[in-house]
């Protein structure tokens, strides 16, 4: 699965969304609270991102809070989560709570009477949620509350469903993969083998499919033997392995250039990022590299410059930290 406002196209996903659909119970008048769960490139944010997409016209308003873990562990993350989540809520622009909880009896009032739609992605910490939901009866008849996580226990004993991402099938493995390494559904016989191991090693994880078909679109085969080798040398699968591999691909300068860009340049406008790069000297074409970046997977969300930091052990490796 791949992570778009468009669920056509997205491998696998259909029987997914009608399941967490059923979970939801969207005719029922009370405030329900789903929990999503599945390990890290499951496809959780994808299929709540696509739910939400396809019901949100029923709802008087609708909230999709992103990066919850990232954003609560900044400095006030909290209290600018929960303004965040009540400004969108209430629909009130600029809205400011200085409370430990929800804030005023007012404000409690006013999204009682709201049949609300919100998506709370990525918490780690039951806190979170206490701090920007409170309880069930806080929210109108009708409401619905998803929370995707990667820990079993948060809202273990508060959700009234949990619903386990399912990994890919073997067919939808294959067809995800395929659009990955040979942008079509078909796999060349004589990549059929390899393209089996790939597909063995991903077990169904999405993103790892989708990282690993990145990664060795357009290489030789014996570069695929070669990365496959790599990986298969630790049976347990890991995101990191496969960018890994990706990074080692690299010259030392675009290793560099890469680092920069992950430590000191998340969040940031991508052609701000350009300029302060192509004033720093390096003979590496900083166009071709953000293109090669997106092509390895190492890149997911270029319009925001979100890089995915699997960097501390290469921060060692390059830099001697």
């Amino acid at each position: 699965m791949l992570c778009t406002g468009d669920s056509k196209g997205l491998v696998g996903i259909d029987s997914r969304i009608e399941r967490l659909k059923t979970l939801l119970c969207i005719r029922s008048s009370e405030a329900r609270i789903i929990r999503i769960w599945g390990v890290g490139g499951i496809g959780k944010t994808t299929i709540a991102e696509a739910v939400f997409n396809s019901i949100s016209s029923q709802y008087e308003s609708c909230c999709f809070i992103t990066n919850v873990r990232e954003k609560s562990e900044e400095c006030g993350g909290l209290i600018r989560l929960r303004e965040e989540f009540l400004s969108r809520a209430l629909e009130q622009e600029n809205l400011r709570i200085d409370t430990p909880r929800m804030g005023s009896t007012l404000i409690k009032e006013r999204i009682r009477h709201k049949k609300v739609l919100t998506v709370l992605d990525d918490v780690n910490d039951v806190e979170q949620v206490e701090c920007l939901i409170e309880r069930h009866d806080m929210f109108g008849p009708g409401s619905r509350i998803l929370v995707t996580s990667r820990d079993r226990q948060v809202l273990k004993n508060v959700a009234d469903e949990i619903y386990e991402v399912e990994e890919l099938n073997c067919s939808e493995a294959r067809q995800l993969f395929s659009l990955s390494v040979f942008k079509g559904n078909h796999i060349p016989k004589d990549y059929m083998g390899l393209s089996i191991r790939a597909v063995n090693y991903a077990k169904g994880n999405p993103l790892a499919l989708k990282v690993l078909g990145s990664f060795l679109f357009d290489l030789r085969k014996e570069d695929w033997e070669n990365a496959l080798n790599k990986l298969e040398r630790n049976p347990q699968l890991k995101i990191y392995n496969m960018l890994e591999v990706s990074f080692d691909a690299f010259g030392d300068e675009e290793k560099n250039i890469f680092l920069d860009i992950a430590c000191f340049f998340k969040g940031k406008q991508i052609d701000y990022v350009k300029r302060i790069l192509d004033g720093c000297g390096f003979s590496t074409n900083i166009e071709s590299f953000f293109f090669l970046l997106k092509g390895a997977s190492l890149l997911f969300q270029i319009e925001s410059l979100k890089c995915m930091i699997c960097c501390k052990k290469w921060l060692l490796k390059i830099k001697g930290f």
